[in-house]
């Protein structure tokens, strides 16, 4: 069971292409580079792979030329139903709904699991069952990688998921991403961006999927007066012409910001300011590579 109401997702993925950002956003596109390497760096090739938490399958499709079979599970059924479309002509990738803290696979299936930024849409309290049962699903010597993003809650510490990860398998390799000024500058940048295209498909949303976006994402005060407002279909139109008015203007002046941060030079700047002014301080993230060793019980 996720933290997050499920139903959120469901409207996230019915009406949002991208909601990270991961095709175009260059901190995503280095953190895949790095995680191919590490990949490699383990073995060439891997006989069956999970994908946890694979939402429209950005991270699946650079694993493809690594596995031989890729399994990738996500709790959105909306989203499954999209990626199965969009992989049809992918006989090797296979994909269904599924979640963490219980998987539905047996024992010993897997040659490496990944999970990529799932790990805290987790209760805390589920966090130890859902790396068992990871570790589970692994043969002896399967691998598993996991990325966290490194701050306080819902995220986590790095000794925090160091030790959660740690007390189920062995801990093989840990990357920091000196990310933390790349990050404040990007996030700003496409939360601000993501909060217009919402802003433009809640618009068109119809009085249902307002209703259930609002209670999904748990907006409290919010979510009367936006009803409200959203629902009254004279003053939606008024806002839908006066909003597209504002939003072409809007795409025009953004583009070379949006150039920039889609750039990787940009980034390895950032990468090198943050870890001289910063140290420590300034990893983002972490990418932890952990083995199942039967021997640990």
């Amino acid at each position: 069971m996720t933290e997050f109401n499920k139903e959120y997702f469901e409207i996230l993925f019915e009406h949002l292409d991208e909601p990270w950002g991961m095709s175009y956003r260059a901190s995503q596109r280095y953190r895949y580079d790095l995680t191919l390497s590490l990949l490699q760096k383990y073995q060439e090739r891997y006989a069956s792979v999970l994908d946890i938490g694979c939402a429209q399958g950005q991270l699946t499709k650079e694993l493809l030329p690594f596995a031989d079979r890729i399994t990738a599970i996500d709790i959105s059924e909306n989203a499954i139903k999209k990626v199965r479309r969009d992989f049809a002509q992918v006989p090797n990738a296979t994909f269904e709904v599924g979640c963490l803290p219980e998987l539905s696979y047996p024992d010993q299936t897997f040659d490496m699991a990944m999970a990529f930024e799932i790990l805290y849409y987790i209760k805390r309290e589920e966090l130890p069952p859902s790396i068992g049962e990871v570790k589970r699903t692994l043969k002896d010597k399967g691998l598993f990688f996991v990325s966290v993003i490194i701050d306080d809650e819902p995220y986590f510490k790095r000794e925090e998921i160091r030790g959660l990860v740690g007390k189920e398998l062995q801990i093989m390799h840990e990357e920091p991403l000196y990310l933390k000024l790349h990050q404040m500058l990007e996030a700003k940048f496409f939360e601000f961006n993501e909060k217009i295209m919402i802003a433009k498909k809640i618009l068109f949303f119809s009085a249902e999927e307002i209703h259930n976006f609002f209670a999904g994402a748990k907006v409290t005060k919010l979510r009367a007066a936006a009803e409200k407002i959203l629902t009254n279909s004279v003053l939606r139109a008024l806002i839908r012409v006066i909003f597209l008015f504002f939003y072409a203007v809007y795409r025009v002046l953004i583009y070379p910001t949006d150039l920039l941060f889609r750039s990787m030079t940009f980034l390895k700047i950032c990468n090198y300011l943050t870890k001289k002014l910063w140290g420590e301080k300034g990893v983002f993230q972490v990418i932890i590579v952990a083995q199942k060793n039967n021997s640990m019980g």
